[in-house]
Order: C-alpha cells, then sequence, then structure tokens
C-alpha cells in the first residue's frame, strides 16, 4: 500500500522528485568532491543518484495526480504535434554545421523556422483547449531548447568546452588545482553520468541541460495543469525566454530549476509541512552548487516564503549581491554604471529594418514590461502571489544595483551579464501574479474574434521571442560568435603533431582554442611558465589580446610572433588565420611571401616561428 501511495507521489508531485533527485545528487557529489576528491566508480556514481531519489521519496508529500480527458480530440492533437516534432528533429539532425557560421539559422533552409512555428502554435492550442499530454509537451520543449545542441554538434562559445576540460580533469585525476567552489554540482551531475553511461563528456553537456530544462518545464505543467492560469505560467516563461536557455551551461540549468523551484513554492504555498520546508531547503542549496546566481535567488526565496514582507531580510536581498562583490571581489561602486537599461534583455538597437525581425526584436525588448503590466492587474486578487511579487522586485533592484560594482579583472560585459541574470531571476517570480492579470483579461474577452486576434498575437509574439532567443544573423544582428567546427579540431592535432613533442603557443581564436581545449584538457601540453593556457581565451587573456588581435587586424609578422613566443617561455609559436576573419587574405598573401614556415588546413593557414 505504501508503494502504491508513493508511486502515486512522483506522478502527482513530480516537480518536487525531479527537483529534489537533481538537486540533492548535486548536493552529495559536491561533497564528496570537497572531501574526497572525485572518485570514477560507476558503482558511486549510481548510488548518488540513487540515494538523492530516496531521499527526496522521504521528504516529498503526496499530492493528487490530475487526469487527463483523453478523447479522440486528445490524441489526434498529440499526433500531429508528434509527427511536427519528429518531422523538425530529423531535418535539424541532418543539417548539422560542418563549417564556420554564427546562427543555426544558417545551417537550416528557411522553410525550417516556420515548421518550429507551426510546432510552437499547434502546442500552444493544445494547452489551451487542454489537449497535450505532459509526455508530449516534453517532446516539444526538448526539440525547441537544443536547436543549438543539434546544429552546433561539436559546440558553440566556450563555456561548454571549459566545463568538458573540468569534468574530464576529475575523471582523470580526481581534483583539479585549484578547486573551485563554483558549479561542482553541474560537473557532479555530468561526471556521474560519465562514469555510469561511458559516453564523451562533451556530449553529455551538451544534451543534459536541455534534456533536464524540457524535464522541469514538462514537470510544471503536469502539475499545474489543473490550475486555470497553466497556460498563462508556461507562456510567462517563454515571455522572457532569451540566449541563456539555448546554451548548455550550469547557469542554464540553475536557472531552469530555479524556476521549477518557484512553481513548487508558490503552488503548495498553503500546505507545506516541515519535510517539505527540509526537502525546499536542500533544493535551493543543490541549485546553489550547479551556479550561484541562481542558487542565491532560490536560498533568498524560500526564506522569504517563511517569513515574507521582512524589511531587515528585503534590505538584504537588496543590497547582498553588490555587497559580497565589494567586499568578496574587492570591486567598487561606480554611480555611472546604475542604469534602469539592465531591466531589458535585448539592448534598444534592436529598432532597426526588416519588419520581422525588427518586430521579434522588439517584442523580446518589451517583454518584461508586459509582464510588470500584466502583474499590476492581477495585483489585488492573491496574497500569495503578491508576497512572491514583491520579492521579485527586490532581486530586480538587487541586479540594477549590482550593475553598478566594478570589478578591475573581469571583462565589462561578464559584470553585466551578472546584474542581468539576477533581474532575469526577478522575472521568473513575477510570473505567478502576471498570470492571474493575464487570466483575468483573457476571462474579460466576450467575443470570439477578439480571442482568436489576442491568442494568434500571443503566440506570434512568442515565436518572435523565441526567435531572437538564438544566435542571430540577420539584417538586426549578426552575432561576433562563431561555432566549433570539425576544422578546428583537425588544426589543434595539426599543430601538435608538428610541435613534434615540443612546448609551443598558438595565437588562434575561441573555436579553435575550444577545440584545443576538448582535445588536451588542462593537464596536458604544459606551458614553462605554466601560468596560462598555450591557447588564448579564456585562460590566456595576453596571448589573444596583445598578441593575436594585433597580428590579425595589423599584419602577421616573425617580430610579433618572437615576441609572444619569449612571452610564453617557449620556442615555436604558430598562428591561425582562418578565412572568415578580417584581412585574411592579406594575411596569407604576406605569410606566403615572409621566411615564416606555413602549412594549410583546408582553407585556413598556420604560421610557424621558432627562436
Amino acid at each position: 500500500m505504501s508503494l502504491i501511495i508513493r508511486k502515486k507521489m512522483f506522478k502527482g508531485n513530480a516537480l518536487a522528485a525531479l527537483l529534489g533527485s537533481v538537486s540533492l545528487s548535486a548536493i552529495f557529489g559536491t561533497i564528496l568532491y570537497h572531501t574526497v576528491g572525485w572518485q570514477q566508480s560507476t558503482l558511486l556514481s549510481a548510488a548518488l543518484f540513487i540515494i538523492a531519489t530516496i531521499t527526496t521519496y522521504l521528504l516529498a508529500r503526496e499530492l493528487p495526480a490530475h487526469h487527463e480527458n483523453r478523447d479522440k480530440k486528445f490524441w489526434l492533437f498529440n499526433a500531429i504535434i508528434f509527427a511536427e516534432t519528429l518531422a523538425c528533429f530529423w531535418y535539424a539532425f541532418h543539417r548539422t554545421a560542418n563549417d564556420w557560421i554564427g546562427s543555426p539559422w544558417q545551417a537550416v533552409s528557411y522553410k525550417f523556422i516556420p515548421a518550429l512555428f507551426f510546432v510552437i502554435a499547434s502546442t500552444a492550442l493544445a494547452i489551451i483547449y487542454k489537449k497535450i499530454s505532459a509526455r508530449f509537451f516534453f517532446f516539444v520543449l526538448l526539440l525547441l531548447l537544443s536547436i543549438n545542441t543539434i546544429i552546433f554538434n561539436r559546440g558553440f562559445g566556450f563555456d561548454i568546452f571549459v566545463h568538458t576540460a573540468t569534468v574530464n580533469a576529475w575523471l582523470s585525476h580526481g581534483t583539479i588545482a585549484p578547486i573551485s567552489i563554483l558549479y561542482n554540482g553541474f560537473h557532479t551531475i555530468i561526471a556521474a553520468l560519465a562514469s555510469i553511461t561511458h559516453l564523451p563528456v562533451l556530449d553529455l553537456i551538451s544534451w543534459t541541460t536541455p534534456f533536464i530544462g524540457a524535464t522541469v518545464l514538462g514537470a510544471i505543467f503536469a502539475r499545474i495543469r489543473g490550475n486555470e492560469k497553466m497556460p498563462f505560467v508556461i507562456a510567462g516563461f517563454f515571455l522572457i525566454f532569451n540566449s541563456l536557455f539555448t546554451t548548455s551551461t550550469p547557469q542554464a540549468l540553475g536557472h531552469f530549476l530555479l524556476f521549477g523551484f518557484m512553481i513548487e513554492l508558490w503552488e503548495r504555498a498553503e500546505i507545506i509541512s516541515t519535510k517539505d520546508n527540509i526537502l525546499h531547503a536542500l533544493i535551493a542549496l543543490g541549485i546553489a552548487t550547479i551556479h550561484p546566481l541562481s542558487g542565491i535567488p532560490a536560498i533568498l526565496f524560500f526564506l522569504w516564503s517563511l517569513k515574507p514582507r521582512n524589511i531587515v531580510f528585503a534590505l538584504g536581498t537588496i543590497f547582498g549581491p553588490a555587497l559580497a562583490l565589494i567586499v568578496g571581489a574587492h570591486g567598487k561602486f561606480v554611480f555611472e554604471n546604475f542604469s534602469i537599461r539592465e531591466l531589458f534583455i535585448p539592448t534598444i538597437t534592436a529598432f532597426q529594418p526588416n519588419i520581422l525581425t525588427s518586430l521579434s526584436y522588439s517584442a523580446a525588448l518589451l517583454a518584461p514590461l508586459i509582464l510588470f503590466v500584466f502583474a499590476i492587474i492581477g495585483y489585488k486578487n492573491n496574497r500569495n502571489e503578491q508576497n512572491i511579487f514583491l520579492f521579485s522586485l527586490l532581486l530586480i533592484a538587487s541586479g540594477i544595483i549590482t550593475r553598478a560594482v566594478h570589478i578591475e579583472n573581469i571583462i565589462g560585459y561578464e559584470q553585466s551579464a551578472f546584474a542581468s541574470r539576477i533581474i532575469l531571476a526577478g522575472y521568473f517570480f513575477m510570473i505567478p501574479l502576471a498570470a492571474t492579470g493575464a487570466q483575468k483579461i483573457w476571462n474579460s474577452i466576450n467575443s470570439r474574434a477578439a480571442r482568436v486576434i489576442v491568442g494568434a498575437s500571443t503566440i506570434a509574439t512568442l515565436c518572435g521571442i523565441w526567435f531572437v532567443a538564438y544566435p542571430a544573423w540577420n539584417s538586426v544582428q549578426k552575432t561576433k560568435a562563431i561555432n566549433t567546427s570539425e576544422t578546428d579540431f583537425q588544426i589543434a592535432k595539426k599543430i601538435d603533431i608538428n610541435a613534434n613533442g615540443k612546448s609551443y603557443i598558438v595565437l588562434a581564436d575561441q573555436p579553435t582554442s575550444a577545440a584545443a581545449l576538448a582535445t588536451f584538457g588542462f593537464f596536458e601540453r604544459k606551458l614553462p611558465a605554466h601560468d596560462f593556457y598555450f591557447y588564448p581565451i579564456p585562460t590566456g587573456g595576453e596571448l589573444y589580446t596583445t598578441y593575436f588581435l594585433p597580428a590579425t587586424y595589423d599584419g602577421v609578422t616573425v617580430d610579433l610572433l618572437q615576441k609572444a613566443a619569449a612571452f610564453a617561455g617557449t620556442d615555436d609559436a604558430y598562428i591561425v588565420i582562418k578565412p572568415y576573419w578580417t584581412n585574411a587574405q592579406k594575411n596569407k598573401d604576406a605569410i606566403k611571401k615572409s621566411t615564416l614556415d606555413f602549412f594549410e588546413v583546408g582553407d585556413t593557414l598556420i604560421a610557424h616561428i621558432k627562436n
């Protein structure tokens, strides 16, 4: 009988079961790593997940499962959505980026984008009319969250490769020095999965975040589908959906869990027991081990839920992150950096020609304001949602103030991202009240035609915002980031073969540096001076800013490469000249006429100097 009850609990409260299992696995793994180092054991890794699940099982309370009315229309809707989604998956997997590009939309036909929009529209209608299963909804979510993962099958950006090298170091050496307190929960989950499945770490990192993210959103759907506000909650999330959620990073995973945690506490505010509080405290701590920018709001919200409207706590929430940066990172408050511009996710430069992209960027720019207006409309209805809304304003104020803190050794856009992610977390806590306001407006519309217009406009807005969340290459925006391709891995291997076991440095851009980090990790090819990595970005900033960029824009010279080699304490220096960089052909011609040794990988030229 007990087993049957608990089985019902996991079905009815899948959200708490998921949050607890993931967060407690992260906590237990972090404790293990900091006490004895990572032990590469399939049995131990499986035990982490099993113990975490059992602990959640003992602490989580049974909730009634919602039963769907599965008539013929229900199965027809699900069959159509499944077929559409499967077709998009199939197409995307056959259009992976083999060359260097800046946006997934460059790898696919433009017909693919309307097909995805049709999936979104069909799913939205199915949600409105309660004609979709949580399982099929998960399938759609996985598609929408994994476009970058599918198209850029060798990776996009740099973060994924840093975390891959870190986890590989855990698996090979048991630790990595110096031991960082950041992201250990994320690395624990990936290392445990790698030990159990023996799959490549890069693939696991690429897919774990979209998979868990889709599962969290699917569990939220299953958790609140009996609530009339459910469509508006889901719409609220996708209203503020941005690039953070399209990348496989600890921050993305942490914010997915944070959103789920907020829904869990919001939905259960009136029936929380002592065991629930213990589980919720552990979930908040677990999220903090994955990423502090998600975990700190989770911990603060848990404390806020215990005793809301506390002035001292409110002030601590507003000024706490800024004070932590000032004290812990030796930052200083710069009044000129104080700006409400951070309230908006895209920048104001979004308003540029091209009607469709301009409308999409404009919608993304105004999305937080729309959310705020809906929250104000729904303000009088629910005391619990008012408290959550007040907490959201505290977090947003905290992000604005944090933006004004300047830290000398952190790049400006990283500091800006720090503040923006706190503000984004604040928007999460605005969604319950905004959903109440949106429901109020929807219920006040009596005309069928008006409802069709409002519904179609909402779906179009969400499609546009979702489109903006992915790297762009259009008339409005051209991303500076380029994917890592198979050629980058070939370049890194060819240079290493050419070096023939000697120490060397390479002046290259981010994708090739990322491929080298994924290939060699942190422990191989050490420099004699070993204060920085033998490739630039992110661990060798001087190689990039002092040598690579001047060579690329001002011309590659023997003298510059010799100085770079002397700076690193090596005899050999290489520079990678790719076709998509400014002055690429000019630099190639100059190198071929100089005394530099060179060789080619495809249409990329690599020059070499030996002191």
